[in-house]
């Protein structure tokens, strides 16, 4: 109701007690005429229009106000107050507005909105952001924050439950849209540490994170979680989690994604800067979690150039062509503290005749290399050479497919190499010998897991 409309209310209100003042006034005459006594100062019209303007006076204060009394715990929100007590009631807010049904602004020094909880349900939030629209670019919460002062934040959850699956910040988004986000912050001030979205997670339960997306659609290219910042300054984040819990395996930021036909738990992009950065000064900056059924790399489903798998092994492999989904072994070499000698025919075997391929194994002399190694580095060295010819090492278990590591040209000949050959299973390798017959030296350098 407008304010004109109530002071017209008001004014009729008052045009009715007179009216009653008057028939007042009218029947106390009648009665001093029929008795002879009355005491008129009992139904005086000063007294009688006191009254009604205290009437009238209490109407304009409930009407101003629209509240009821302090001491109300339900069906009332009192503003100005630094509490309301709903008791176990809820409080809903409805609207058909085409902007916002709730705005809030605080021009102090304040929050704009501060949620907190301490449940330790799995299902319980201090701020809960759902939008249910299945298309539109539509936002579960949506929050912008133009300050320049370090630490500033548009979206902040604390989740201060010391257990259970509490979250700081939870969204849900079902909309299959493109750029649909379940929670997506801007830090528009161009200096200072600000963060889009700023997330911390003091739990140590197993599970438990500061910031959880979830985009649940099965097409689209959806987000869970996304953020913009346009601060220059080091260290400005615009997805920032830090998991402070001192055990349980905690999250800064968690992402998940189910949809089988592609889609990222957590997607990180730069113009011109860093799409996805991980920090840390004692562990690991980054995690791979390797697979628990496949060994080697996928071989079924669509993949992307710069993907990256780590199989149930700990091998990782990257694809370099997704038209063909050829992934690449990326394994480091594991160099060993110091050369291990682990084959010498002038001790073992005798000198390599035309056309023999001789079995060694990578393992001898205790050298450290695994049954699981894919790769070994050797120095390939050769003595006491006759005539000429050539060695060449491949893998166990197949014909010799005609490469040569190191040559001689004379007898009498000392030579050495260096040489990268495959292994078998159980670390398992050969030398061809072509051409002469010569001593064989290999010295293990170190392996590739």
């Amino acid at each position: 109701m407008g304010g004109s409309d109530t002071f017209a209310a008001l004014l009729a209100r008052i045009e009715q007690l007179e009216a009653e003042v008057r028939e007042l006034r009218h029947d106390a005459h009648d009665v001093s005429a029929s008795i002879g006594r009355v005491d008129r100062a009992a139904v005086s019209r000063r007294r009688l229009l006191g009254l009604a303007g205290a009437a009238a006076a209490g109407a304009v204060g409930a009407a101003v106000t629209g509240v009821a009394p302090a001491a109300a715990t339900t069906g009332t929100w009192t503003f100005g107050q630094t509490s309301n007590d709903a008791g176990s009631a809820e409080t809903g807010l409805t609207s058909t507005a085409t902007t916002q049904t709730l705005s809030i602004h605080n021009t102090g020094t304040g929050s704009g909105i501060l949620g907190t909880s301490t449940s330790t349900d799995g299902s319980d939030f201090a701020v809960k952001g759902s939008m249910t629209a299945t298309s539109g670019a539509t936002y579960g919460v949506h929050g912008t924050n133009a300050s320049t002062t370090a630490n500033a934040v548009a979206i902040r959850g604390d989740a201060t439950g010391a257990s259970g699956q509490t979250n700081g910040l939870l969204a849900t988004n079902a909309s299959t849209t493109d750029t649909a986000a379940a929670v997506r912050a801007s830090a528009d001030g161009a200096t200072g540490a600000t963060y889009g979205v700023y997330g911390s997670n003091g739990s140590t339960s197993a599970g438990a994170v500061a910031v959880f997306g979830e985009a649940t659609a099965s097409s689209g290219a959806v987000i869970g979680v996304k953020g913009t910042v346009a601060s220059t300054t080091k260290d400005a984040a615009a997805v920032r989690g830090d998991a402070t819990g001192a055990s349980g395996q905690v999250f800064g930021v968690l992402g998940v994604n189910t949809n089988s036909t592609g889609g990222a738990g957590v997607c990180g992009s730069g113009a011109s800067g860093i799409g996805l950065r991980g920090s840390s000064t004692s562990s690991a900056q980054l995690y791979l979690v390797p697979s628990s059924t496949t060994a080697g790399p996928p071989t079924s489903g669509s993949h992307n150039v710069g993907e990256f798998f780590v199989d149930s092994t700990g091998v990782l492999f990257q694809c370099v062509n997704s038209l063909s989904g050829t992934w690449v072994r990326q394994s480091p070499l594991v160099t060993l503290a110091s050369p291990v000698r682990i084959y010498d025919s002038r001790s073992t075997g005798g000198p390599l005749a035309l056309n023999e391929d001789r079995q060694l194994d990578a393992r001898a002399n205790s050298s450290g290399v695994p049954t699981t190694a894919s790769a070994i580095l050797v120095n390939l060295a050769i003595a006491n050479t006759v005539g000429t010819g050539f060695l060449g090492l491949f893998k166990d278990g197949i014909s010799y497919p005609g490469n040569a590591n190191i040559n001689w040209f004379g007898s009498g000949q000392i030579l050495s190499n260096a040489a990268t050959t495959a292994v078998a299973n159980s670390a398992k390798f050969k030398v061809h010998c072509g051409g002469g017959s010569t001593h064989v030296i290999v010295d293990l350098i170190g392996y590739y897991p």
